[in-house]
């Protein structure tokens, strides 16, 4: 194997490690309540959780469904981001439903926002459908700062994030989702995402939003970009495209082929709000075209 080969396949490696690690922080297994194994309630939970991964891309995105009776009775809950293809969508909800099997093993509620997020996928032994919730939460930001212009950025930043809570909150009962962008300098454009779970109203969906904004302003307000995940909202924002814009929307932005960026993520528990993880991650993209020979 050549040298260039064997970078790439450890390179490959330390990716996949990466992401499977960064995956694992927005997984909550609530550790309050749990079940015995091959019980009633496990048999509803996988159950339930098989059909949300067969069912939700079928019906644009957003399914919610109960299982059994009392006191073994299951309420679940999946939700696709605005702009995922059936295919992805589908995907996303497979793979997390398989990472809940694998890490939450006995737990008797569960939420977690795969693929950052591409869903999030819930189940709970109470109704959780229609009610606001705002704990737990997942936070991450780049660890680099805005240093010019701050006050044009955050007058910018400000105006681009009020009308997404009005554009996300003002959606339907199937999908309350929005995205915007805005230029800040020649090479810098502002790409923001915000989306709710549809099952709540527009009032529940325009305060969860506020908040996230709020909060992220006060813990990472000069960052490059950032996110905070909620099961009843999330928002993500950056100076790249990560989400489908077209391309014409797109021109003039700040793309790179190769770029690094470090997060830092952390994860707050309902009880009062404390850190309960604190991890830095390192991501490298590469796009290689062409065909390596050594």
């Amino acid at each position: 194997m050549g040298f260039l080969n064997l970078f790439l396949f450890f390179f490959s490696s330390y990716m996949l490690m990466s992401m499977s690690f960064t995956l694992s922080q927005n997984l909550k297994c609530y550790p309050t309540q749990k079940f015995t194994t091959n019980s009633t309630y496990d048999k509803n939970r996988k159950l339930i959780l098989a059909s949300l991964a067969s069912k939700v891309a079928v019906n644009g995105g957003f399914y919610n469904t109960t299982i059994g009776h009392e006191p073994n009775k299951v309420y679940g809950l999946a939700v696709c981001r605005g702009d995922s293809t059936p295919e992805i969508c589908n995907e996303c909800v497979h793979l997390s439903v398989q990472q809940i099997l694998s890490d939450c093993p006995n737990q008797k509620e569960v939420i977690f926002w795969g693929q950052d997020p591409q869903c999030i996928v819930r189940y709970a032994d109470h109704s959780i459908v229609g009610k606001l919730e705002m704990r737990p939460e997942v936070v991450g930001y780049t660890v680099d700062n805005v240093t010019s212009n701050l006050t044009g950025f955050h007058q910018l930043w400000e105006g681009v994030m009020d009308g997404l809570v009005t554009k996300a909150s003002m959606g339907s009962s199937r999908l309350k989702f929005g995205t915007g962008e805005a230029v800040f300098t020649m090479f810098l454009k502002i790409f923001a995402l915000m989306q709710c779970t549809p099952d709540i109203s527009q009032n529940d969906c325009n305060h969860c939003l506020r908040h996230i904004v709020l909060d992220f302003q006060t813990c990472c307000g000069q960052r490059e970009g950032g996110y905070i995940y909620r099961p009843s909202c999330f928002f993500r924002w950056d100076f790249y495209p990560f989400y489908k814009v077209n391309i014409t929307q797109s021109t003039g932005t700040k793309t790179n082929t190769t770029s690094n960026t470090t997060t830092n993520t952390t994860v707050r528990n309902s009880g009062g709000g404390g850190i309960a993880t604190s991890i830095v991650v390192i991501i490298v993209v590469l796009i290689i075209s062409g065909q390596f020979r050594c």
